[in-house]
């Protein structure tokens, strides 16, 4: 039986249903991994430019300037792992999180604090990069994602989690 890969399209139209809980444990999975390989990979000039993009995101404070350079300091940290195959997957969790319902989460659960508490933990991760520390940056992503996770996605988890799928509909009205 001969294989063959499913077409982009499809996999771009299914990205459009992925929910912000799967996608923040495939983060939860890559990100440190990625944070890590960047302090290691990372040139100098990479390395620069993580630093400035964070000095932009703690310089915003609204939502949307915020969010633009909040996304921008974590595809600079994928750039800086020289790893293409990262990188392509980093872009596609950047399409998930472009949607609208990611936004929406977002925007319920951002505010002045939240953003302070994120440049910190930003600013943790862009330290130990600096250094050159993958494990320090490794903890530092984990604790971010962590500590990033809106209440909203935590609400939804729950929902979700009472709520039965096809699959559990179809077979519960089989029973006799």
């Amino acid at each position: 039986m001969e294989w063959h890969a499913p077409p982009a399209v499809n996999i771009i139209q299914k990205l459009s249903g992925v929910s912000p809980i799967d996608m923040m444990a495939v983060r939860r999975i890559i990100e440190p991994r990625a944070a890590a390989l960047a302090a290691t990979n990372a040139s100098a000039g990479a390395l620069k430019e993580i630093a400035a993009v964070h000095s932009a995101s703690v310089a915003a404070y609204e939502i949307e300037a915020f969010e633009r350079w909040d996304a921008e300091l974590h595809q600079k940290i994928f750039a800086a792992t020289r790893n293409d195959l990262l990188n392509h997957l980093h872009e596609m969790l950047r399409l998930i999180r472009g949607q609208e319902l990611w936004l929406a989460i977002k925007r319920r659960s951002f505010s002045p604090e939240r953003r302070n508490a994120y440049c910190q933990e930003h600013g943790a991760l862009v330290a130990a990069l600096l250094r050159r520390d993958a494990e320090a940056a490794a903890i530092a992503i984990r604790a971010h994602l962590e500590n990033s996770q809106p209440q909203s996605v935590c609400r939804e988890r729950l929902v979700l989690s009472r709520t039965p799928t096809a699959d559990q509909q179809t077979h519960t009205a089989m029973r006799p």
